[in-house]
């Protein structure tokens, strides 16, 4: 899974062995191809990250079975991107499960998916928590933190955006750019794992 905009750069791979890569950082244009685990390359105003991790076979295979078990036969492959922006990240998701057809899917981060994709890339979404980063890197907001209407958050590309209301199916909050006039919808997990800390409470 990779998720880029003109600001910031996330991908995820996982390995048919187990492992797991995790890049992040801002957006390269040279092929990076770091030796070292957690090793930066810098070039002016460019910085991205790589991280490693391994999965245990039994872990291997319980991600490989939840991948399975999501029915992508009639997902659209393709998605519009309703929500536009250079701070808005646009995804690819390229799946090769073993026995099944390769198959890739293009979306917009705040793109309406159906249940079985968004599935998938929720499962995806948990593997950074694998990896090993250096010490005191922040790894997104904590599971125990409870949104308040007035919260500024920081996401990962540096952004801040204030809660200004809850969605009235409980399932997400939106929120308003600080810095810039825009406002979308964000599920829980979403917020987790796309923000990193808690800026201001009211």
């Amino acid at each position: 899974l990779e998720c880029a905009s003109d600001i910031g750069r996330r991908e995820i791979t996982l390995f048919a062995n187990g492992t797991v890569r995790l890049r992040e950082g801002e957006v390269l244009q040279d092929t990076f191809e770091p030796s070292e685990l957690g090793a930066s390359w810098q070039a002016p105003g460019l910085t991205t990250h790589l991280y490693l991790g391994e999965l245990e076979p039994a872990e291997l295979e319980t991600y490989l079975r939840r991948l399975r078990h999501e029915n992508l036969a009639e997902t659209e492959e393709r998605y519009g991107g309703v929500v536009a922006g250079e701070w808005v990240e646009h995804c690819s998701l390229e799946l090769a499960l073993p026995g099944r057809p390769a198959r890739r899917f293009d979306f917009g981060r705040y793109d309406s998916l159906d249940l079985a994709l968004s599935r998938v890339v929720a499962i995806i979404d948990e593997l950074p928590d694998h990896v090993q980063r250096e010490e005191g890197a922040v790894r997104g907001i904590p599971g125990d933190y409870q949104p308040a209407v007035g919260d500024v958050l920081e996401r990962r590309d540096g952004n801040l955006f204030e809660l200004v209301l809850f969605t009235s199916d409980g399932l997400g909050v939106e929120l308003q750019g600080v810095d810039q006039p825009v406002s979308f919808i964000v599920s829980f997990d979403d917020l987790r794992t796309d923000f990193v800390r808690l800026v201001e409470r009211p």
